[in-house]
């Protein structure tokens, strides 16, 4: 039998992750090369993931997490337009969770985050599964939405499980 047991702690719990989020976000990132990760704050994937944690304060997270991802397109530098800004929200695993910064290439031609290898195969989901519309998401202008199913085979294991699930990309594609 599920153990459903509040989460202690939550609107604690809550508000550090917004002011965390908040503050991590705050400025764009400056001085890499190529990628830059920002991963949840406050150990966000411990609670988050909880079965125990009403769905409305993981909507809110989420929607916290698009909300900043756009904050951080809009203070994009001009002299930075060669990156792109994605929040990647993976809802099997939390805390792979996170929002990439990745400079694209002169013959870059969209966000594919599709990818097949003899451990980990990406595959891309229909457009009739609505995010927002199921989460009551409200997705700002200018970000678009792609989800892949990724199952990864772990090499260590002798048997034929798979493991993986939905991940979402959220912001911008082009």
């Amino acid at each position: 039998m599920e153990n459903r047991k509040k989460v202690r702690g939550l609107k604690r719990k809550i508000r550090k992750f917004i002011r965390e989020l908040d503050e991590i976000t705050k400025d764009f990132p400056e001085g890499f090369a190529d990628n830059v990760e920002l991963h949840l704050p406050s150990k966000g994937s411990d609670w988050i993931n909880s079965p125990n944690t009403p769905f409305n304060v993981q909507r809110d997270c989420v929607q916290a997490l698009i909300s900043r991802t756009k904050h951080l397109i809009d203070r994009k530098p001009k002299t930075r337009q060669d990156l792109r800004v994605i929040l990647m929200i993976d809802f099997h695993y939390w805390y792979s969770t996170k929002i990439e910064f990745f400079s694209v290439k002169d013959n870059y031609v969209g966000f594919t985050p599709y990818t097949e290898d003899e451990f980990t195969r990406s595959i891309a989901l229909e457009e009739d599964h609505n995010l927002a519309e199921k989460w009551n998401l409200f997705i700002p202008e200018g970000l678009e939405i792609k989800r892949i199913k990724e199952e990864i085979k772990d090499s260590k294991i002798v048997d034929d499980d798979i493991f993986g699930g939905e991940i979402w990309f959220i912001g911008e594609m082009r």
